[in-house]
C-alpha cells in the first residue's frame, strides 16, 4: 500500500537528468546515518530521486528485486540514486518506519515538499520506472530504451 513517509504538495518542475548507463553504479548498502545523508543529498538543489529498498538476506523476493534494482542503477546512471537497508541490521530504523513487509521500496523525490511513496512486495522494473516518473517527477527521455540490453551483474553485497 502506498503509505507516505513525509507530507507535501507536488511540484510541477520536471527534471531531465542525463540517462547514461554507468557500469560502475551499484546499490549502496547503508545504515541509518548514511540513509539520512542520502535523503539530504536527494533534497539538495541538484539532487536526484532516491530509491530505498528495505530487505533481509533470508527474503527470496528481496533477492529477486535486488537483481532488478542493480540493473536499474546501472541503466539510470546518475539520474537516480539507489540504496538498500538490511532490516535485520537496522532493526530500530525498520521499527520506526514500520517496515512490516519485505521487500519495501520507498521513492524519495528530489523536491522535499513532494510526498515520498512507499510500496511493499515485489515490483517489476516497469513499475519501478513508473513510480520514479509519477512519484518523484523523474523525466525519462522518450527515446530511452530501458535496461534490458545490459549484461548481468554480480549481485552479492559489495
Amino acid at each position: 500500500p502506498g503509505r507516505t513517509l513525509q507530507a507535501g504538495a507536488a511540484d510541477s518542475t520536471a527534471r531531465a537528468p542525463h540517462f547514461t548507463p554507468d557500469p560502475s553504479a551499484r546499490v549502496a548498502k547503508v545504515n541509518t546515518k548514511e540513509l539520512e545523508a542520502a535523503i539530504l543529498a536527494a533534497h539538495a538543489p541538484e539532487g536526484v530521486p532516491l530509491v530505498i529498498v528495505f530487505y533481509a538476506d533470508w527474503c527470496g523476493p528481496c533477492k529477486v528485486l535486488g537483481r532488478t534494482v542493480e540493473r536499474m542503477a546501472i541503466a539510470l546512471g546518475k539520474a537516480t540514486t539507489f540504496v538498500k537497508v538490511n532490516v535485520e541490521e537496522e532493526k530500530r530504523l525498520a521499527d520506526d518506519l514500520e517496515i512490516d513487509e519485505l521487500p519495501t521500496v520507498v521513492f524519495v523525490p528530489p523536491d522535499k515538499y513532494r510526498a515520498s511513496t512507499r510500496t511493499e512486495g515485489m515490483l517489476p522494473a516497469s513499475t519501478i520506472l513508473e513510480c520514479l516518473q509519477e512519484d518523484t517527477g523523474l523525466d525519462v527521455p522518450k527515446d530511452w530504451t530501458g535496461f534490458e540490453h545490459l549484461p548481468p551483474v554480480d549481485f552479492r553485497d559489495k
